[in-house]
């Protein structure tokens, strides 16, 4: 690598951890080559920095004409107060349908007398069922008599609204 008349020179560096260290080698080097060495880098720290080629400008285009189908936002706008016109038109004839259904079906309740009304005789027993339940969440295999009770009840009323009179 150096020339003849160098004298060799060395450096040994400890590992730090033995076992994984342990086939570190030691390199020799001549004084020359690092004479060599430590001028190339003053060389490098010494070039000048080479400025790159200067590049011919480019000429600038005048960008073209947009194309007309890019909506406008007034014309953006109107469509969707179009479509605002037609969502209310919606909804202000199903609020209308609505009251006119509501209405007539209110009508038919109030002069019907065949449909069944609330009948309240089984409120006591479904009051029952709550409360055993509540009390037995661990079992609720307890409430099956109140459970029953409630049924009966339930059933008897709907045959007897269901019986012509």
């Amino acid at each position: 690598m150096g020339a003849s008349s160098s004298a060799p020179r060395s450096y040994s560096v400890e590992p730090d951890d033995p076992k994984t260290d342990a086939m570190m080698d030691v390199v020799g080097v001549t004084e020359d080559v690092m004479k060599r060495i430590m001028g190339y880098e003053r060389d490098i720290r010494q070039r000048p920095q080479i400025p790159p080629p200067a590049m011919a400008p480019t000429p600038v285009v005048p960008p073209k004409a947009t194309p007309p189908s890019v909506p406008t936002p007034s014309h953006h706008d109107r469509a969707l107060e179009d479509q605002l016109r037609k969502l209310r038109e919606v909804i202000e004839h199903s609020e209308e349908d609505f009251l006119q259904t509501y209405s007539s079906l209110r009508h038919r309740l109030v002069t019907d007398e065949k449909l069944p009304c609330r009948n309240d005789a089984c409120q006591h027993l479904a009051d029952n069922v709550v409360s055993c339940y509540t009390e037995n969440k661990a079992n609720p295999l307890k409430c099956r008599s109140y459970v029953v009770a409630f049924r009966e009840c339930v059933l008897t009323s709907f045959t007897k609204a269901q019986q012509p009179k």
